[in-house]
Formats: C-alpha cells, sequence, structure tokens
C-alpha cells in the first residue's frame, strides 16, 4: 500500500461528499429554515428589591470563586516551589 494511501481517499470521499450536497442545497435550506420558528421570549419583570437581592446574591457567589481561586492558585504555586526545591537539594 502506498503511503497516502487513506489521505487521498479521504479526499476523494470528501469532494464527492462536497458535490452531492452542493446539488441538495436547496432541501438543506428548506430544512434549516424550519428547523428554528419564530419564538416570542417574555421576561418577567423584577422589583428593584428583587434585583437588589439577585445582585447581592450574586456578588457573594462571584467572590466566593474568587477566594476559591487564589487558594487553589497559591496552593498549586506552593506544591510546584517545593518540588522544584527537593529535586533541586
Amino acid at each position: 500500500m502506498p503511503a497516502g494511501y487513506g489521505i487521498t481517499k479521504h479526499a476523494k470521499d470528501l469532494a464527492k461528499l462536497n458535490r452531492n450536497n452542493a446539488k441538495n442545497r436547496g432541501n438543506f435550506q428548506r430544512t434549516y429554515k424550519n428547523k428554528f420558528p419564530d419564538y416570542e421570549f417574555n421576561f418577567n419583570e423584577l422589583s428593584p428589591e428583587e434585583l437588589e437581592k439577585f445582585r447581592i446574591k450574586y456578588l457573594r457567589k462571584r467572590r466566593r470563586e474568587n477566594i476559591r481561586t487564589l487558594i487553589l492558585t497559591i496552593v498549586i504555586i506552593l506544591v510546584l516551589g517545593i518540588t522544584i526545591w527537593w529535586v533541586i537539594t
């Protein structure tokens, strides 16, 4: 089997597939248009108190994630530093 036989066969198969898909392009477009019908979204209006509660909850969650990320970063740096120091000495 010559080198590149698999790549050449794959390229031929893709070209053939692309030709077949180009012939059926109209069918694809009709299917694509019907796949995403128009929807009307209705969002609930929140009172200022509820928005403030959500904001506080979000800020606390974000702060907790930032602290967790900072601690994890410090631990990883310490472990790498100790490992490198142990290997050097």
